[in-house]
């Protein structure tokens, strides 16, 4: 008995084609490996320099990293953090972050992240973002990544 004509075409496609899915798994693969590795090199924070600086883990609880309120204390903030947020008192401006939420106020104005402020066993998380771009550049001229750390550069704001 002959194999049905539209069979063998089926077959001969199927050996065409296997080494591109093998391919394309490959390739998925090493896209899955390099972001695993890229969030592996991002899965910390320093706070401070030298032998007074502290490291925080990342936490992914969402999927994103995102940091404890409570570490801004390193960096002399007041901080208040709960299920609720947190409100930061960061060199004289009070910063009111609420869970659930990318948007923020600063002294009343309105900011916003990429990520929503969240809470986890009633501690409250702010993403990344807040760390690494925000606060250096709302504060550039007290704060500063340095060899990977965020640090108080110790240059006073002028007077208004």
């Amino acid at each position: 008995m002959r194999a049905r004509p539209e069979l063998v075409v089926a077959r001969r496609i199927a050996a065409t084609h296997a080494p591109a899915r093998s391919l394309r798994a490959a390739a998925a693969l090493a896209l899955l490996l390099a972001s695993a590795t890229g969030a592996a090199a991002q899965a910390s924070l320093t706070i401070g320099a030298g032998p007074d600086a502290s490291t925080v883990a990342a936490a992914l609880h969402r999927g994103y990293p995102s940091f404890p309120a409570t570490a801004l204390r390193s960096l002399g903030m007041d901080v208040r953090s709960g299920a609720e947020g947190a409100r930061v008192i960061a060199f004289g401006d009070t910063l009111v972050l609420h869970t659930l939420s990318p948007f923020f106020t600063v002294d009343g104005a309105l900011h916003h992240l990429a990520h929503p402020v969240y809470a986890e066993g009633g501690v409250a998380y702010l993403p990344r973002q807040f760390f690494h771009e925000w606060l250096p550049s709302q504060y550039g001229d007290r704060l500063a990544f340095v060899d990977g750390a965020l640090v108080l550069t110790g240059i006073a704001r002028a007077p208004a």
